[in-house]
C-alpha cells in the first residue's frame, strides 16, 4: 500500500509541474494583457488532478505524454472555469487559497473569461478528431446542468437525484479527463467507453467521500449543509449513527466497479496507478479529514 501511494504521488507532482509549466503558454497567446490576467488568475492553483488523469489513461493505453498534454491542458481549462463560474453561483468568496475571481475581477469579467477559457479548451483537443470536441461539449453541457438542478431546482428534488446531481456536476468532468485520455492515445476508441465509465465512477467516488467529510465536519462546527451535502445525507439516510460504514460500504463497491473497466489493460505501471487510484483518493480524503475506520458520528 505505502510504495503503491509513494508511486501515484510522484507521477501526480510531475503530472502538475509539467501542466503548470505548459499551461502558461497557452494563456499568454489569448488576448491583451488584461484578458490573460483573469484567466491566469482563474487557471492558476489546484491539485491538477483531472490533467493527471489524462495523462496517467494515455499512458496506460500506450501513448506517451507528450500526445496527451494538450488533452490534459484541455480539461484542467474546463475545469477551472467551471470553478469560477460555480463561485459565483454559490457566492462563494475564497478559491484555492485566494479571493475567487468574481471578487477580484467582477461577475461580468470572470463570466466572460470562463466562457473564452471553455473556447479555448475547445480547440486545443482538435487534433484528437471530432469524438474528443462531441465528449467535451458533452461534459460542459452536464456539468451546467448539474449546476441548475443544484442552485435552482434542490427544493423540487428528493433523495433519489443525489447520484444524479454528482454524475452530472462532478463526474462529468472526471468522465473527460478519462475520455481525452483515451483518445489521446492509440488505443483511440477501443477502450473509450471503458475510460468514460471509470472516469465517472471515480468522479462519484470522489464526490460521495467529500459529502461524507463535509457532512461529519458540520457536526462538530455547526456550518451550513450545501444543497448537494443535505441530499447526501437524505440518500444515506443513516440510523444509530452509521452514515460513515454505510457510506464506506457503498464507496467500496463503486471502487471496485471502477477496477473493472480497466482490469483488461495490458499489465503497465500506468494501469497498476489507474487500479489502484479510486481506493486511494477516497482513503487519502478520509484520512486527512481526522475520520477513522472505526469513527461513528459524535
Amino acid at each position: 500500500m505505502k510504495e503503491s501511494d509513494e508511486i501515484i504521488v510522484e507521477e501526480w507532482v510531475k503530472a502538475r509541474k509539467l501542466i503548470d509549466t505548459k499551461l502558461q503558454p497557452v494563456i499568454t497567446e489569448i488576448g491583451d494583457a488584461a484578458t490573460q490576467e483573469i484567466l491566469a488568475y482563474i487557471a492558476e492553483g489546484g491539485k491538477r488532478f483531472r490533467g493527471f488523469l489524462t495523462l496517467t489513461m494515455a499512458q496506460a493505453l500506450g501513448g506517451t505524454i507528450e500526445e496527451a498534454i494538450d488533452a490534459a491542458i484541455s480539461i484542467e481549462l474546463v475545469h477551472s472555469a467551471s470553478l469560477a463560474l460555480d463561485d459565483m453561483a454559490d457566492m462563494d468568496t475564497i478559491r484555492r487559497g485566494k479571493p475567487s475571481a468574481w471578487i477580484a475581477y467582477s461577475t461580468s469579467k470572470t463570466a466572460l473569461a470562463s466562457l473564452l477559457l471553455i473556447a479555448v479548451a475547445q480547440r486545443r483537443v482538435e487534433r484528437y478528431g471530432f469524438e474528443a470536441i462531441k465528449r467535451v461539449i458533452r461534459a460542459w453541457e452536464d456539468t451546467v446542468k448539474g449546476e441548475i438542478l443544484d442552485a435552482f431546482k434542490y427544493n423540487t428534488l428528493d433523495k433519489t437525484s443525489y447520484i444524479k446531481i454528482i454524475e452530472l456536476k462532478t463526474a462529468s468532468l472526471f468522465r473527460l479527463a478519462s475520455e481525452l485520455g483515451a483518445l489521446a492515445s492509440p488505443s483511440k476508441t477501443q477502450y473509450l467507453e471503458n475510460a468514460s465509465r471509470y472516469g465517472t465512477l471515480l468522479g462519484i467516488i470522489y464526490q460521495i467521500t467529500d459529502d461524507m467529510v463535509d457532512y461529519i465536519q458540520h457536526t462538530k462546527t455547526g456550518r451550513q449543509l450545501d444543497p448537494t451535502e443535505q441530499l447526501y445525507y437524505q440518500w444515506i439516510n443513516p440510523t444509530d449513527g452509521d452514515l460513515i460504514i454505510k457510506t464506506k460500504n457503498i464507496l467500496e463497491k463503486l471502487i471496485q466497479d471502477a477496477k473493472k473497466e480497466i482490469q483488461n489493460l495490458e499489465n503497465t505501471k500506468h494501469k497498476e496507478i489507474l487500479l489502484q487510484l479510486p481506493e486511494f483518493i477516497s482513503r487519502k480524503m478520509i484520512e486527512e479529514s481526522g475520520i477513522n475506520k472505526h469513527a461513528t458520528l459524535p
